[in-house]
């Protein structure tokens, strides 16, 4: 998954406080534990995931980072595909490093910190 900077927002920001978002995962059903479905990174709640944020590629691109949406309505979008992904309530933590694309409902941050799972109805 790629990140696209956004033509009106292409400084990276620093968190002057926690920003609330949310993380699609995906469950591993061999040992219950959750990944992100992109980068099988695994995740935990309540644990603090820190990842370098490459530099933009000559086309506006980040590929390396965490990955975030803004609102639940596209974390949810993305879970649609028959997968087995679930949508949890995240916290880019103050000070972390990040962009954020108005357009897309997503960020890209250099630290993530996964909730809780949110159920679904």
């Amino acid at each position: 998954m790629c990140f696209h900077i956004h033509p009106r927002h292409t400084r990276i920001k620093t968190a002057k406080k926690d920003i609330a978002c949310f993380k699609v995962l995906e469950k591993d059903e061999e040992t219950s534990r959750w990944y992100s479905p992109w980068q099988d990174t695994e995740y935990r709640n309540n644990r603090l995931k820190k990842a370098k944020i490459d530099e933009p590629s000559w086309s506006d691109k980040i590929h390396q980072g965490l990955h975030s949406f803004s609102t639940k309505s596209e974390a949810d979008f993305t879970t649609s595909n028959g997968f087995n992904r679930e949508v949890f309530e995240a916290i880019i933590p103050e000070g972390s490093q990040y962009y954020y694309n108005p357009d897309e409902e997503e960020y890209v941050s250099n630290q993530l910190m996964v909730i809780k799972r949110i159920k679904n109805k």
